[in-house]
């Protein structure tokens, strides 16, 4: 099984945060891992009265947000090990620092922000810790309504998009190990450049066998970003896994628009 023991799971109290709830429950049920529930109570700035000052970081009373998250989520969450911290400052600083003082294995929360095309937007505090971790992160569906705990029991279809590059490896026996572990299906794609699919076929099955991966392999001519979504959309898939540079788990252009764009969770490794 994956050693998924600790979940990071930052909320902000919104339907956003809401709606990652069930991929929570479902990761922390089926590895028997801890949840750690984090609220920041961001620092208001003042600006000072004159001319060339710098603004200064005001504390405001977080008796309201502690009320908030000793209260959210409680009955989706029930029975499962969950602690909740609240700190203050720069929300996206405590999330990594948090991240990688506790040993976290997994962070969940949202992908976007508010407005008509919040489907396209990754928020700042999103990508911020996108860039900056290196465990594994699952975002939010941009789906109109919550999932509820009822619908996601688990993971029915897994889709892992892969390259061809060394950290490829990490990304689909992650996959792997994750379709396995709820007894899912996996699907693997690889988009190229031009049609030569016999060749490409033959590189994604032996990076399978060096992970010890078993599933259906779809290679398509087109822009990864553009055959993974459109996959996603038609397969359809439960949740959908992808790489993040090996390099200090920095989120690159390919991953950062197949997050943007996904119809369904992502997680990046």
């Amino acid at each position: 099984m994956l050693p998924l023991r600790h979940i990071l799971f930052p909320t902000d109290f919104s339907d956003r945060s809401l709606s990652v709830v069930p991929y929570v429950a479902a990761l922390a049920r089926k590895y028997g891992a801890r949840v750690s529930m984090l609220h920041v109570h961001e620092n208001v700035y003042m600006l000072p009265v004159g001319t060339g000052l710098i603004p200064i970081p005001t504390e405001l009373p977080a008796g309201d947000a502690e009320k908030e998250l000793n209260g959210f989520a409680v009955a989706e969450l029930s029975g499962m090990d969950v602690t909740r911290t609240l700190l203050q400052g720069d929300a996206a600083t405590n999330i990594v620092e948090f991240a990688q003082t506790e040993n976290v294995d997994l962070i969940a929360m949202p992908t976007h922000g508010y407005g008509r095309f919040r489907r396209f937007l990754l928020g700042s505090v999103t990508a911020k810790v996108l860039h900056d971790v290196t465990c594994a992160v699952l975002t939010g569906a941009h789906l109109e309504t919550a999932a509820t705990a009822g619908d996601v029991a688990g993971f029915n279809r897994i889709l892992c998009s892969v390259g061809l590059q060394e950290h490829s490896k990490e990304t689909l026996a992650f996959a792997a190990r994750l379709a396995g572990d709820f007894q899912a299906k996996l699907e693997v794609v690889h988009a190229i450049e031009v049609q030569d699919t016999g060749a490409a076929l033959t590189d994604v099955g032996k990076l399978m066998d060096e992970v010890g991966a078993t599933g259906d392999v779809f290679v398509k001519v087109g822009k990864p970003v553009d055959v993974v979504r459109d996959l996603a959309r038609s397969v359809p898939g439960d949740l959908l896994v992808v790489g993040r540079s090996a390099e200090g788990g920095a989120l690159r252009g390919e991953a950062y628009r197949m997050i943007q764009e996904s119809p369904c969770p992502v997680i990046s490794v």
